[in-house]
C-alpha cells in the first residue's frame, strides 16, 4: 500500500518559504544555519538588519551591493 504524503498546511509553506529566504540572505553574507534574522529592511542599495546566533549573541547584518532578483524576493518574504 502506498501512503499519500501529507500536504503541507499554509503555515508549513510559509515557514519553508521564510527559511529559504533567510538562507539566501544569510548565505550570501557567509553565515550558516546557526544564525537567524531578527529584523531586516531595505537600504538605499541593499539591506540592513539584525541577526542572532543560536547562543543568543546578536550581530548587525548589511549588504550595500546591488541585489539580485533572488535577494529581492527573499527580502520581500522576510519583510512581510
Amino acid at each position: 500500500m502506498i501512503k499519500a504524503k501529507k500536504s503541507p498546511s499554509k503555515n508549513d509553506s510559509w515557514l519553508s518559504e521564510r527559511q529559504r529566504a533567510e538562507d539566501i540572505i544569510l548565505g550570501g553574507l557567509g553565515f550558516g544555519e546557526d544564525v537567524t534574522i531578527l529584523e531586516i529592511k531595505n537600504s538605499t542599495f541593499g539591506f540592513k538588519g539584525k541577526a542572532m546566533y543560536r547562543d543568543g549573541s546578536r550581530i548587525d547584518i548589511r549588504n550595500d551591493d546591488q541585489l539580485s532578483e533572488l535577494e529581492i524576493w527573499a527580502l520581500t518574504i522576510l519583510s512581510s
